[in-house]
């Protein structure tokens, strides 16, 4: 089973020490790196957010996107995927980057999708919407 994983879920994985093993898409790597160095991630029960510096950043990119594999959109699949928005699950605003994600996850033959935000989803895919757990840790299937 091929895991595909959205800024979410790479978050969710490195808060809680989780390797991700899986596909991902190159915006998710920025997307990370921004999140992080930018507005930060709360953390559960205060107000703080956790933030990192730019270099400590990079470093955890580095790292966390090792065990993944890129898979992207070509110019003309993005454009595609785009046209198609607009006339299946009207996938408008910030949703358009979900609608992107579903695509590059399909292109992928990911089995699922690994996101904390599992209703942002829903009617864009049938690909199965998991979230990460240090539980149920996600490695790579036998």
């Amino acid at each position: 089973m091929t895991a595909y994983w959205d800024t979410s879920g790479l978050v969710r994985a490195f808060l809680l020490g989780i390797t991700p093993r899986g596909v991902t898409r190159s915006h998710t790597a920025a997307e990370f790196y921004g999140t992080f160095t930018g507005r930060g991630v709360p953390l559960p029960g205060g107000t703080k957010a956790k933030r990192l510096a730019p270099g400590e950043a990079a470093a955890v990119v580095r790292e966390l996107f090792s065990a993944l594999t890129l898979v992207d959109l070509s110019p003309a699949e993005t454009v595609q995927a785009i046209v198609a928005a607009a006339d299946g699950p009207q996938a408008v605003g910030a949703a358009i980057h979900d609608w992107l994600h579903c695509q590059a996850a399909a292109k992928a033959g990911a089995t699922r999708i690994m996101t904390v935000n599992p209703r942002d989803f829903q009617r864009m895919t049938r690909i199965r919407l998991e979230q990460p757990s240090k539980d149920a840790p996600v490695q790579p299937a036998a």
